[in-house]
């Protein structure tokens, strides 16, 4: 039953608590996945798996399967998909070529900035970075940080699990200066912080060159359905 995901949680928990007849779901940490658990409107799978799941737990990792337990329970499985991501930059591909930008060069975010530039010179109207729905300063700082699905308190990639404050640390704050800098040059859509407009729309108007995000295998085919202009990452 496919669910517009504007109107999934209020469908999903109508469901819950009615009558309705209802077996599997899809569920997740943006889906209140442990505060179902808690309620009881999962039901554990671990005798489940046990007796029918043997195909599921001979290619899922044992890592994968301890994300899903609540108070030591299993009541979802993960996906098959890509359980890693990078962060970078989705650009015009059309542009890129324009400019004879040179992307062999890039090796960090700021070498991103002469880019910037040459979109702010030479395209009128155009804003270099149109992120609206992610904060430029949190894909900066992303490399760093397991964000622990919130932010409110995070891991350092290479520390010792230890939970701390991000907004606190060090790279967290070199991220938020970079991403000022580039406010202050004009790289940036002036009204990110208020608009509802999402990125591919703004890209697919002719105001803007191209937003930082989250990547994943075959992410510039899926963004170019949307924009409508081939896209280069």
């Amino acid at each position: 039953m496919p669910i517009n995901i504007s109107a999934w949680d209020q469908q999903i928990n109508l469901m819950l608590t009615g009558n309705e007849k209802l077996d599997l779901l899809v569920t997740g940490a943006g889906f209140s996945y442990s505060t179902k658990a808690v309620k009881g409107q999962l039901i554990p799978l671990d005798d489940l798996l046990a007796s029918h799941g043997q195909g599921i737990l001979d290619v899922m990792p044992s890592y994968m399967l301890e994300a899903t337990k609540v108070e030591g329970k299993t009541y979802g499985v993960p996906s098959m998909r890509d359980w890693a991501a990078d962060y970078g930059l989705l650009m015009r591909k059309d542009l890129v070529e324009k400019h004879n930008i040179d992307l062999s060069q890039i090796n960090s975010f700021e070498d991103l900035e002469p880019i910037f530039q040459t979109i702010k010179d030479n395209e009128s109207g155009m804003n270099p970075i149109v992120n609206t729905t992610l904060t430029t300063a949190s894909v900066i700082a992303s490399p760093y940080f397991d964000i622990l699905g919130d932010r409110l308190g995070v891991v350092e990639m290479d520390g010792d699990g230890t939970v701390i404050n991000m907004f606190e640390h060090p790279d967290y704050v070199d991220a938020v200066h970079l991403a000022r800098k580039w406010f202050e040059a004009g790289y940036l859509i002036k009204d990110a912080a208020t608009s509802d407009e999402i990125m591919a729309s703004l890209i697919k108007a002719g105001k803007g060159f191209g937003n930082l995000a989250a990547m994943k295998p075959g992410f510039e085919v899926q963004e170019q359905g949307l924009i409508g202009h081939e896209m280069i990452i």
